[in-house]
């Protein structure tokens, strides 16, 4: 694995944890995730995911909606199963 790799992969495990404790920081998080992120990759999907997560806790659910679709489609077009249920876990709790 690449540096860029691991430094995304510890974005990621970090906004998993931030979604619990700091949304400020979790915003932080995922813009770093979105500049750092290849196109069309895995981490560009958990990215946007992670925004989703962030704009429904701050009631911004149109954004939220957005993101998520961006997730969905790149973990739909990558084969990412788990990507796939997190996007539909959080459109369950958003209904």
């Amino acid at each position: 694995m690449n540096a860029l790799h691991n430094q995304l992969e510890a974005l990621d495990r970090r906004a998993w944890q931030l979604r619990f404790t700091n949304r400020l920081d979790l915003h932080e998080a995922v813009g770093e995730m979105l500049r750092l992120a290849p196109p069309d990759s895995i981490f560009e999907g958990r990215a946007h995911y992670h925004h989703a997560v962030w704009a429904w806790q701050e009631n911004k659910r149109a954004e939220s909606d957005a993101a998520r679709g961006e997730a969905m489609l790149l973990f739909r077009q990558l084969g990412d199963v788990a990507g796939i249920a997190n996007c539909r876990d959080l459109e369950a709790l958003a209904e």
